[in-house]
């Protein structure tokens, strides 16, 4: 077919018999396959975020989608309360002569102003019914200017990076010319053979500081989208009870000999990271006022992605009865893969109480 199903077609090299493809997510999954002894896998598509077909399924996708992005759309956000706008942008950044590489802004813009934000909050968004409705001049200047801030940062401390970098370079190639002529008795042969050093240094030198410089050109607006708020009233539990569960795990976690931080705020997928020698655990928190096994709890797209990605390393911890001080109620390792058969294409999952009190009976979960 043509158009994004076309694109799709050819970067992913369907079977000219069945028409279909096998797909493995990464490099590590498709020698597990193999070595397990499921013959077909050896010819499965690697696609992975770093793999060449992922890049040009993402290249082709991208040609066939642009005009649509462009135009804008419109999304909701199972998460939010309030409304907001997503604005995409692309430059080109040029390191020395010929390095040439695109790199991408998201933007949010909401009633507090514009900032960028993090790719992996578009997990948690869904498709909604309706025009996009008409974008503002006002909203468009305030996305470009924050994704212009973006830009200016990124390439400052890419050019202070490459500047102590090419410092360090200096500093060892100008010791060059005394440290490989030191053995030469002769006082002309020696002087001769440290200018001649010299002067190579210098030319690498140049050639580095070269390479080494970095410019952006002209930020493009690419897409937009208008996002609606679709938080269930049901869903949300007050503030506390988050607080209190996350307090909570930290307790235990520090209890069992886990050295712990809150990273909530960085946007990484989970609340807490935790370590303990060569191990560690990246944790959800969910916190509940009343009992998780009639509640049960809600997933954002953003978690579940990061739950896929960090697989046995990503624990979600679930603390019922908030409300009256919180009690663990199970401990749930690689939710991704015991959640499996409830994930959806939708930017929540809803895990039923009953599903969490199943699972809880596996002895790999840590009850309270």
């Amino acid at each position: 077919g043509g158009g994004a199903f076309g694109a799709l077609s050819e970067a992913l090299r369907p079977d000219s018999t069945t028409g279909s493809s096998l797909v493995a997510t990464s490099g590590k999954a498709k020698r597990a396959a193999v070595n397990s002894g499921h013959a077909a896998a050896a010819t499965a598509v690697t696609l992975g975020p770093g793999e060449p077909p992922f890049r040009q399924l993402v290249d082709r996708l991208g040609k066939c989608l642009d005009p649509a992005l462009y135009r804008g759309g419109l999304l909701r956000d199972p998460t939010a309360a309030t409304g907001y706008e997503l604005h995409v942008h692309e430059v080109e950044v040029t390191q020395g002569p010929a390095r040439r590489e695109a790199r991408s802004y998201l933007v949010r813009v909401d009633d507090t102003g514009a900032r960028t934000t993090a790719w992996e909050t578009l997990a948690n968004l869904e498709t909604a019914d309706g025009p996009a409705g008409h974008l503002s001049p006002a909203s468009v200047a305030e996305a470009e200017e924050a994704a212009q801030g973006a830009v200016t940062d990124d390439i400052g401390a890419r050019r202070a990076d490459l500047s102590k970098w090419l410092g360090n370079v200096r500093r060892q190639l100008g010791r060059l010319p005394n440290d490989l002529t030191d053995h030469i008795a002769k006082h002309s042969e020696r002087v001769a053979a440290r200018e001649r050093i010299e002067r190579a240094t210098e030319t690498r030198i140049d050639e580095l500081q070269a390479l080494a410089s970095v410019e952006a050109g002209a930020l493009r607006r690419v897409g937009w989208a208008r996002v609606e708020p679709a938080a269930a009233d049901s869903d949300l539990e007050p503030p506390d009870s988050e607080r209190i569960a996350v307090e909570h795990v930290v307790g235990l976690l520090q209890a069992d000999g886990w050295r712990v931080a809150d990273v909530h705020t960085e946007g990484r997928g989970f609340d807490l990271h935790a370590r303990q020698d060569s191990s560690h655990r990246c944790v959800e928190v969910k916190g509940i006022a009343g009992r998780a096994s009639s509640r049960g709890i809600s997933l954002t797209g953003n978690e579940l992605l990061m739950a896929g990605q960090h697989g046995a390393d990503y624990w979600l911890y679930v603390v019922d009865r908030c409300d009256e001080g919180g009690k663990l109620y199970a401990a749930y390792q690689d939710p991704a893969s015991i959640f499996a058969q409830r994930i959806i294409d939708a930017g929540v999952l809803r895990i039923k109480g009953s599903d969490l009190e199943a699972a809880r009976q596996d002895p790999r979960n840590e009850a309270a």
